[in-house]
Parts: C-alpha cells; structure tokens; sequence
C-alpha cells in the first residue's frame, strides 16, 4: 500500500521518502493572497500559511525536487466553493502547474472539475475529503467530471467502505484516511474557514508552530480524566479551541440499536481537543489492504515535520505488519497498538477511524448501494 503523506516546503521531501512516503501531496497559499483582503476565500481547505507553499516558484521548486526523489506531488486546490475572479486565478496555476510536471490536482469543487477539463492538461484529477464521496453514485458523479482517484470519508463504516469498491470496481483508484483526522463533522459540508484560527489568542501568544505543537503534545501524554477536566476547562477553550474543537455536552440520540425507540446517546457531538492526534486507521489498515485499496494518507500539512515523520513510519510500519504471511487480525492489531504507544508515548484510545462499533458512526451512517 502506498503512504500519501503532506509537506508545506521542498525540504520535508527527502526526509519523508526516506521515511516510507510513496507520494507527497501539499497546499498553495500565494503570499500576497492574505494581504488583498482574501483570507476568507482560499484556494485550500487548510488556510493556514503553515499548511502551505507560499508561491508558485516555491512550487515549482517543490515539483523538481519531488520527481529528483522519484515521488509523485499533487497540489490541494480544495476548497469547496470558488467566486468567478478566483476562477481566473486557478486556470493561471493549473497551466503553470502542469506545465511544470504536476501529477495530479486535489479538488472538491465541482466547478474546478470542469475548468480544468476544459485546458486540457496532463495531470490527473482526484476528489478531496472535502469532495464527500459518501455513496457509488456521488463517486460516479465525479468520474464523470473526470476523477480517478478519491478518499473515502472516515464516517464511513469499513464494510461502507467494502460494498462501495465492490460496486465501483476498477473505475478508480482508492485512499483511505491513516492518522490525524480527528474531526468529527463531514468536511464536504462544513462551512467553517480556517483562516480564522490564526486569530486564536493561543496562537497569537505562542506564535511557533512548533513550540504549539510541543505543548499540545505533552499534554496528550497526561492521564486521560486530566485531559478532559483541562479541555472542559472555560479558560482553554476560550483561549485554544476553535469552532473545530467545541467541548460541548450534548445528549444525542442513538437509533442503531433500535431503529423505533432512539435511546439517549452521552457521546458529545463535538470534538475533543487534544484528541486530534488519537484519531487513527492503524487496525483497519488490516481490512483495507485486503480489500486492495491502493493508498493511506496521512492527515496534518500544518504538522511539524517530525510529527510527519512519525506518521509516515509508522504506517510503512503497519502496511508491512498487515501482509505478514499467517499473521491473524488479533495478533496485527495488538502490535499495532503496542506500536502506536511507543511512537506517540501515549496509549491507544481506540478512537477508531472508519470504526463499526462506534456508535457516532453509527449515528452517521450514509446508505450506500
């Protein structure tokens, strides 16, 4: 199985493919874009400058070093909605994109589908998280656009995930989220923008990513009663949660047990912070791989990039586990959980992603067929 990992500069290429990383995806985010006044309307679902390149000759530099290593890139153009003068933009970087070797384009909105059909270029088309592939016939839908390649959406359930490529067949290549997706809402429907983050008074005292990240992470290795009295705490989410990241006690309702008397469901409806790096596919890697989906991607352009790292080894890790001949499902996923501690530092919390026995994604479920 090939490791789909993201990179926001040339110099993360080398250690990533070094790594295990079989392809590299990344964002653009032009320099000048923020200072016109377009925050609000990016190119890409990550917003954030440290989740993207910063230029088009940045990018070029990105594309020459990516086929130096062998390795494909593709450039998340994926925003879900475009105004006609961004339009105008884009078609001016996908024709210098493809021109400079790009092997494929991330997009979500349909329109960009069509304007890229209409110039004829030689990179491929797939269909962004954000592009919501929930169903064989949304995926249709998108091969008639073009598309060959799309991720499922971690709401859906493993067998979903099965009955779809059972019907789809050989129409598509296929990718599967691996690590770090941990939002909890369809990205194909959320409204939200990013960009509004860097306004987060937690980010505006601790300006180094890098240093954020540190926090967050020692954090995560607290006792897990700790991490959730510090996350429900008012003070930490007004000064560090964003919309993405409510701490909010909802009672839901659970229909999967029986579909005429819904049952009070405790699970908050929202995330929980310092979840995000917990939410994980390791164990499922196991079905997928026998399924012969062709791709893992790894979630987090705005990760540092040892975080990467990480993400990266250990999937090659578990993608070589998973092929073990006569190694069973109880044997695979014990190592991977013993593996995922000793990487992270601490424990797996079983926050599944493509889960059938959770019941949020029960309460999800989209029919499929």
């Amino acid at each position: 199985m090939k490791i789909l990992t993201p990179v926001n500069s040339p110099r993360e290429v080398a250690p990533l493919v070094d790594a295990g990383a079989n392809e590299i995806y990344c964002g653009l985010m032009l320099s000048n874009w923020k200072s016109r006044g377009h925050s609000y309307l990016s190119f890409s679902s990550g917003e954030d400058n440290r989740a993207n390149v910063k230029s088009l000759q940045e990018l070029k530099h990105l594309i020459n070093t990516c086929h130096e290593h062998e390795v494909p890139l593709f450039l998340a153009l994926n925003a879900t909605t475009h105004s006609p003068w961004q339009l105008e933009t884009i078609r001016t970087i996908l024709l210098e994109a493809d021109g400079w070797g790009m092997n494929a384009f991330i997009f979500a909105d349909p329109a960009l589908f069509v304007l890229a059909g209409s110039l004829d270029l030689k990179a491929e088309f797939h269909v962004s998280l954000f592009g919501a592939v929930l169903n064989h016939r949304t995926a249709q839908f998108y091969k008639n656009l073009g598309a060959s390649r799309f991720v499922f959406p971690t709401q859906l359930s493993v067998n979903e995930v099965r009955t779809m490529t059972q019907r789809l067949g050989d129409l598509f290549e296929y990718e599967i989220i691996g690590l770090n997706d941990a939002c909890r809402f369809l990205e194909g429907f959320c409204q939200f923008h990013h960009s509004f983050d860097d306004k987060l008074p937690f980010k505006q005292f601790v300006k180094n990513a890098n240093i954020r990240f540190f926090i967050l992470d020692r954090l995560k290795r607290l006792p897990f009663s700790w991490q959730r009295y510090i996350e429900r705490n008012k003070l930490f989410q007004h000064y560090i949660s964003s919309p993405c990241d409510f701490c909010c006690q909802i009672s839901g309702y659970d229909t999967s047990k029986d579909g005429n008397r819904p049952e009070p469901n405790p699970e908050a409806l929202f995330n929980d912070f310092l979840d995000t790096f917990s939410y994980c596919n390791l164990c499922g890697l196991y079905d997928f791989i026998d399924m012969g989906l062709q791709t893992v991607k790894v979630v987090g352009r705005f990760n540092p990039l040892a975080k990467k790292v990480k993400d990266v080894k250990i999937l090659r890790r578990a993608c070589e586990l998973a092929v073990k001949p006569g190694i069973s499902r109880e044997s695979y996923v014990k190592l991977c959980q013993n593996d995922f501690k000793k990487t992270f530092g601490f424990p797996c919390r079983r926050f599944c992603l493509y889960s059938v026995s959770s019941t949020l994604k029960q309460n999800r479920v989209r029919r499929v067929g």
